[in-house]
């Protein structure tokens, strides 16, 4: 019983600090704000002239990449090629007695 009476004093406390509490007014244009919110274009129109600017440059970097990765493949062969000779002529161990004292 202890605890119902408690409960109910605590909502009787709470609604009661409900009294003094106005009802909220929304700002009279409000809706007007929303609704050109909704109804304004949001998409940027691209002109001609920055969609030329656009394929230019990403056309200049596919030939960049093009280039710099033809360039690192004949590079990266030739020591590839360099260091197969240093492993041919290198043996890697002297015995296989490895576990020998």
């Amino acid at each position: 019983m202890d605890i119902n009476n408690n409960m109910k004093e605590s909502e009787k406390i709470l609604l009661d600090s409900l009294d003094g509490i106005e009802r909220a007014i929304p700002n009279p244009n409000l809706y007007l704000k929303i609704e050109n919110n909704i109804y304004s274009p949001k998409n940027k129109i691209i002109t001609m002239a920055e969609l030329k600017m656009f394929v230019a440059a990403a056309i200049i970097l596919i030939i960049l990449n093009v280039y710099f990765a033809n360039n690192y493949l004949q590079n990266n062969t030739n020591d590839t090629k360099d260091y197969e000779e240093i492993i041919s002529q290198t043996p890697l161990t002297s015995s296989y007695k490895l576990y020998e004292l």
